[in-house]
């Protein structure tokens, strides 16, 4: 594997990025026919470099749509909440059919069990329903 220069590092990221070669060129300050002739001297080093850095690009993008999709599910409006938590849940694994591998519960969830306790009427509480005669 030859060495990689800076400039190629920062044309790969650039071309992941989906700029254009002239864009690209102009930007890390080497002519376009220099990055051209490294690109298919090192076909195999580039085509790596560019699988490393469309990945990086991708988990990029993932990471700020999460970070638009939470901020949606705080807005006032349910629709709005609904339609970011659909989204949220189509991107991400689903863990529920190995519960090994789902990841601790971040801090400030509530456990199943304890929702489940909260969400039970108080006896003392006048707006309890009367329990029925079954």
């Amino acid at each position: 594997m030859p060495r990689i220069p800076d400039a190629i590092r920062r044309a790969a990221v650039g071309r992941a990025a989906g700029n254009s070669w002239s864009a690209v060129a102009s930007t890390v300050g080497v002519p376009l026919a220099q990055l051209e002739e490294w690109v298919v001297r090192h076909p195999r080093a580039w085509r790596k470099l560019m699988a490393r850095e469309r990945q990086n690009t991708r988990d990029a993008a993932h990471d700020e749509a999460l970070s638009v999709l939470r901020t949606h599910l705080r807005n006032e409006d349910l629709r709005t909440q609904f339609n970011a938590a659909k989204h949220l849940t189509s991107m991400t694994p689903d863990r529920s059919r190995d519960p090994d591998k789902s990841p601790p519960a971040p801090f400030g969830i509530i456990p199943d069990d304890e929702i489940k306790r909260l969400s039970q009427p108080d006896e003392d509480d006048p707006r309890a329903p009367e329990a029925s005669a079954d």
